[in-house]
């Protein structure tokens, strides 16, 4: 008999587990969605994690509820360290909270309120229920983080929106199909709610002209009037007129852009080459029209001040060495040429010194310690063989004594030390200055001696930071160059 009740005792507990087991795999199942989006750096999705969440009692009207602290659920997620949360509910009604006020504030969870916000410490109209997802937003005291959110290039203005920013903006909720789901003669249309907001609103004017550049490297002209921002799982896309004009992963914009951009020094070379007019470019590493704007003014004896005046360029994202470099000799953006970032040196495209080779032609680059791309016709690397800093007096050496005793169809002259300097006293710098001037009278000398047309330009610029500078940013300090196509040889006046 004992053991008879031995063994129903253990199929009972057997059964009250199962049974919780069950039951808590339901309560998982059946809560409704939540999500933490914006200034995080991936969405949380509250109602997945909730069960391995550890809880805590917390009394609310009367009772003990299971509860989470509130700032506990983005500690690992936040982008920033100063941030406000909006918790909207499911009817549309809101509340934005400061950041610095929601410590011991808690998120629990019931059958009728489904989320809902407990606080004892402000006013009554927080405790909102049926929360459907709670928007972090960055405090605007914060460092911007450039490649997160979208910039706005304005008059060579940086105007950046953080994706919780952008979330807590004025938007509209548009229908889009997503494709037709058929069942033997049925078929039926699938749509999705999007949340976008009309390009028109973050400007002052729709008569614009914009360009879009994605993370991805793709490039776009559109018409500012015709597009809108679409705000779908933590990425920002741009939805034009149709799907040919859409782009994925929006990174920013640039308003009523420069006419030009270095991809044209692809472009330029080649019409010139087809006329059998040879081709010098000077490629001024880390140069930007900001340092060119101030060369004019303060520097009005410097060769490159004397020459006619250098137009705005674009670069292409990311604004590095490898991309800008390939996108001159391409004509191509990163993402047709396959040139990102600095790791990548092999081109999914032809270069201007390919169309050079198939000609019958000769090319010759003339660069820096380093082979930066794999690509076609003569290299001559240069070391810092007297030691002073930079191989950019090599470099110049080589070039010139190489053009005086050979002809060569296109030349291209890799200066680094703009750059170099740039990087170790910022693109202010008294050593960076120095390069400068260093340059300008290396350009003086290779322009006087060419016969043909020269092409001057750069493949970024840079920004400042608390010691010295760096570039690789979606931001006008870096992705606007100085570009200038003239005839060489020296001025007779």
């Amino acid at each position: 008999m004992k053991r008879k009740n031995e063994k129903r005792f253990a199929i009972l507990f057997l059964v009250v587990g199962i049974l919780l087991v069950f039951s808590g795999c339901q309560q998982a199942e059946t809560l409704a969605p939540l999500e933490i989006k914006g200034d995080v750096t991936e969405t949380i999705e509250v109602h997945e994690v909730w069960p391995s969440l550890e809880k805590i009692k917390v009394e609310w009207n009367k009772e003990k509820v299971e509860a989470v602290e509130v700032k506990g659920l983005v500690e690992d997620f936040a982008l920033y360290r100063h941030y406000d949360w909006m918790l909207v509910a499911e009817d549309g009604f809101m509340v934005r909270i400061g950041g610095e006020s929601v410590d011991d504030t808690y998120l629990s969870y019931s059958e009728d309120k489904q989320w809902y916000y407990i606080s004892e410490k402000h006013p009554v109209n927080s405790r909102v229920k049926r929360i459907k997802e709670i928007i972090l937003i960055k405090d605007e005291s914060e460092d911007l983080v450039y490649d997160t959110g979208l910039t706005l290039i304005i008059e060579g203005e940086n105007h950046h929106f953080s994706t919780g920013e952008l979330l807590a903006r004025d938007h509209r909720i548009v229908m889009q199909t997503d494709g037709v789901s058929r069942s033997g003669d049925i078929s039926i249309e699938v749509m999705k709610q999007k949340r976008v907001i009309p390009l028109s609103d973050l400007l002052d004017s729709v008569d614009r002209q914009v360009l879009l550049m994605s993370h991805s490297g793709e490039i776009r002209y559109e018409s500012a009037l015709d597009g809108s921002i679409e705000l779908e799982n933590g990425e920002i896309h741009y939805r034009g007129l149709d799907s040919n004009t859409s782009m994925r992963n929006l990174l920013g914009i640039i308003v009523d852009p420069p006419k030009a951009s270095i991809m044209d020094a692809y472009h330029d070379a080649k019409y010139y080459l087809e006329h059998q007019v040879p081709v010098l470019m000077i490629f001024l590493d880390g140069f930007s029209y900001a340092e060119y704007q101030d060369l004019v003014k303060m520097h009005p004896d410097y060769y490159l001040a004397s020459l006619p005046e250098f137009a705005m360029a674009t670069s292409v994202y990311k604004p590095v060495t490898n991309a800008g470099f390939a996108a001159m000799i391409t004509g191509q953006s990163p993402a047709v040429n396959g040139v990102h970032d600095r790791s990548v040196r092999e081109l999914e495209c032809a270069t201007i010194f390919d169309d050079v080779s198939e000609r019958g032609e000769k090319s010759l680059l003339v660069e820096g310690e380093l082979k930066i791309l794999n690509i076609a016709g003569e290299t001559l690397l240069n070391l810092d063989q007297n030691q002073n800093g930079t191989s950019d007096d090599e470099i110049f050496t080589t070039a010139m004594e190489r053009l005086d005793s050979q002809k060569y169809a296109y030349t291209m002259v890799h200066f680094h030390s703009i750059d170099d300097a740039g990087h170790m006293s910022g693109p202010q710098g008294e050593l960076t200055w120095e390069r400068i001037e260093a340059v300008d009278g290396y350009v003086r000398d290779l322009v006087e001696m060419w016969d043909g047309q020269v092409i001057i330009t750069a493949d970024h610029g840079m920004h400042a930071e608390e010691e010295g500078g760096t570039h690789g940013e979606f931001r006008a300090e870096d992705l606007i160059v100085p570009y200038l196509v003239m005839q060489g040889g020296k001025d007779e006046e």
